[in-house]
């Protein structure tokens, strides 16, 4: 196997569900600044969770963010992108199992990307690991911030959040649970309703497998998942699917914001992933365009008001809303041109930075 910047290290880190992840490794071409002059070099890591809805998506797919992964490689920073099992027929419970799990992985000092990256000469600093959540992939990164010591251990615990247009801020907003008779203009998200029709009438029978990925190119994913944006957004079903609580929007609608949470069953709070009081949380950098009508603006602004109402208990908190930013920081000045805003290389220079920093205190 072999680690050039571009060709990861791929492992399994659960080998019951069969899932992957990717790591890529700085190399001699990479390098820079404070080189360790020792045999092994201890590294510390970005995890990054991809998007695509929580039902969609890959570790490595037309979204991957390699300008992030190249910038993370130079400040000696090891990149791993993991995939997760998706959205239906499983649920919320599912995917944090497996946020679990990947963390018990790079916790553990017997596997085989341990061996395999002191053959190479690194090693994971395990201590010093920071988390990025792109779109949908911020619910898994949020996770590792917010479940408890029970599930991930403190001393693996995350140094650094990055939420990058995250939708695991605020699930109880009327965009996710209110029926709405029209669609927005819903940039990069193709909807095929026969396609989403007959896995919802598979999920049913029982025969929809379970997906680890479904990479999203061009035109979508093949398997036509990225559709359930639309689809969810049109009938307001998304948490009853993220839950496992069929009709639990109807009543939900019914109230106001305020009470929403509380109108939760009890054994399902948690999913929600509710920030904790007595907890410390890490330093946090949020990026989220203000005109993102795919997962709204507010949602990343929740998350920044919530944290900074816990005071001393959060490390720091950095935002940025660029003001003509759709979802994934396109130019909606551009549309239907699918373009970056021109700030965008700017804007990852700094989050890799704050990273940077975060890791090596």
């Amino acid at each position: 196997m072999t680690s050039n910047g571009s060709t990861p290290l791929t492992f399994t880190y659960d080998p019951i569900n069969k899932i992957d992840l990717d790591v890529y490794l700085p190399t001699n071409d990479t390098i820079q600044g404070d080189r360790v002059d020792v045999d092994i070099k201890s590294l510390p890591a970005l995890i990054f969770f991809h998007g695509g809805g929580l039902t969609s998506g890959s570790k490595k797919d037309l979204y991957f963010p390699k300008y992030l992964m190249e910038q993370c490689l130079s400040k000696n920073i090891i990149f791993i992108a993991a995939n997760y099992r998706l959205l239906l027929p499983l649920s919320g419970i599912d995917i944090l199992q497996d946020v679990e799990t990947l963390f018990s992985y790079l916790s553990s000092s017997s596997t085989e990307l341990v061996s395999s990256l002191q053959t190479k000469g690194f090693q994971l600093n395990h201590e010093r690991l920071g988390v990025v959540g792109v779109s949908g992939g911020d619910y898994l990164a949020r996770a590792s911030i917010v479940l408890p010591p029970s599930k991930i251990p403190e001393k693996v615990r995350p140094k650094v959040y990055v939420d990058l247009y995250g939708m695991g801020g605020d699930w109880l907003l009327d965009h996710w649970i209110k029926a709405k008779p029209s669609m927005p203009n819903l940039i990069g998200t193709p909807y095929d309703p026969t396609k989403v029709e007959r896995i919802l009438a598979d999920v049913q029978q029982g025969k929809e497998g379970v997906k680890s990925e479904s990479p999203i190119q061009v035109g979508g994913d093949d398997q036509g998942r990225l559709g359930f944006l639309n689809h969810w957004y049109k009938t307001g079903e998304y948490v009853d699917d993220l839950l496992a609580e069929p009709g639990l929007s109807r009543k939900l609608e019914l109230l106001p914001y305020e009470e929403r949470f509380e109108a939760i069953p009890q054994d399902k709070k948690w999913l929600l992933l509710p920030l904790e009081e007595d907890r410390l949380y890490p330093k946090t950098m949020i990026i989220h365009g203000e005109k993102d009508n795919l997962v709204p603006v507010d949602i990343s602004k929740k998350l920044q008001k919530d944290l900074e109402s816990l005071g001393e208990n959060v490390l720091e908190i950095q935002a940025i809303y660029p003001t003509e930013a759709g979802h994934g920081l396109l130019d909606v000045g551009r549309f239907p041109n699918i373009v970056p805003i021109p700030e965008i290389t700017e804007i990852l220079n700094r989050c890799v930075e704050f990273v940077s920093d975060a890791l090596r205190e």
